[in-house]
């Protein structure tokens, strides 16, 4: 039997069932070494969406050779002092098990989201004002990070911030400000049917790419995937099957052009309530993981990821 190549990286959220950060309810120690000694089975990179309870994990990261894309969580609206504390005291201590530092996931495509805007007709008035609190709020901390790096052990350590890949286009100094690009490229959310679906990741990140170039900086997607279970929006379908032959098409691409990604994500995620305008869409937000919230593997993907032993006691 053919041995199945490792993914290059995938997003992990750890909360399990009964568990919900907007509640404050978190999963423990133990809980979350036993994902990573899980996770280390599938890939040698893992991107987070905050640094709370991550000092926790770092040893067991170390001994799984697992590097951390480390994620800080900006809220826009509120103090992000914790987020960031947290962040730098983790580079002091294991800045050598570190393999990004992304500062904000989706703030600015958050902030039109919140306006009620689609991404493709944003209004100049909505985007002066996302320049504004990108100016005064994101990339100071971008930076800040970045001294942070320069005065750890590991000078390597790129600094970034995720957004969706259209805003990248409309935001050079925000590529001015961080050492790569990553950009979420969503063919579900874009619409897509899956039959074309991976060729259309390519064909954007070629194009974000293109752009990264004339900055000088490469491109990493920091978020891809597809769901299985959710609203049809466009010619997008959820389904297990479906899922199945995007990361199957889009993995064999990827891995013969050496390409740096993270697939979304490595469990359902139930406390995921969604936060797109339509209520059809809300449920879609659970169902992205490739593996159920017990760590049971989807059976549509068993030939295509590492074979790894269910984890039967995440619940």
């Amino acid at each position: 039997m053919t041995s199945v190549k490792k993914l290059y990286g995938i997003c992990y959220g750890p909360h399990r069932d009964g568990q919900d950060p907007t509640r404050n309810i978190h999963p423990n120690e133990t809980e979350m070494n036993q994902d990573i000694v899980f996770l280390s089975k599938l890939t040698k990179r893992i991107r987070t969406y905050s640094p709370q309870n991550i000092l926790n994990v770092m040893k067991s990261l170390d001994k799984n050779k697992i590097q951390i894309n480390l994620g800080i969580s900006l809220d826009v609206n509120n103090t992000n002092d914790i987020e960031i504390s947290e962040a730098k005291n983790i580079l002091a201590k294991y800045s050598d098990l570190i393999y990004c530092i992304t500062v904000g996931n989706e703030v600015l495509a958050r902030i039109i989201w919140d306006s009620n805007f689609d991404l493709d007709h944003v209004s100049p008035v909505i985007k002066k004002h996302i320049d504004k609190v990108k100016t005064n709020q994101m990339i100071p901390y971008i930076y800040d990070l970045k001294k942070a790096v320069s005065r750890s052990n590991n000078k390597n350590i790129c600094v970034t911030a995720a957004e969706p890949w259209r805003l990248w286009q409309d935001h050079p100094d925000l590529i001015d400000s961080v050492d790569v690009i990553t950009a979420h490229i969503h063919p579900y959310w874009d619409r897509q049917d899956v039959v074309n679906a991976a060729d259309y990741v390519f064909k954007i990140y070629n194009s974000v790419a293109s752009l990264g170039r004339t900055f000088g900086k490469k491109v990493i997607i920091g978020e891809t995937g597809w769901p299985t279970h959710g609203a049809v929006i466009g010619s997008a379908i959820p389904s297990p099957e479906n899922q199945q032959k995007f990361i199957s098409e889009f993995k064999k691409i990827a891995d013969f052009n050496e390409i740096e990604y993270f697939f979304f994500e490595a469990f359902d995620e139930k406390w995921k309530v969604g936060e797109q305008l339509d209520p059809e869409e809300l449920d879609v937000e659970k169902h992205w993981g490739l593996f159920f919230e017990n760590g049971t593997i989807k059976k549509h993907l068993k030939n295509i990821i590492p074979p790894i032993q269910n984890i039967t006691t995440r619940n």
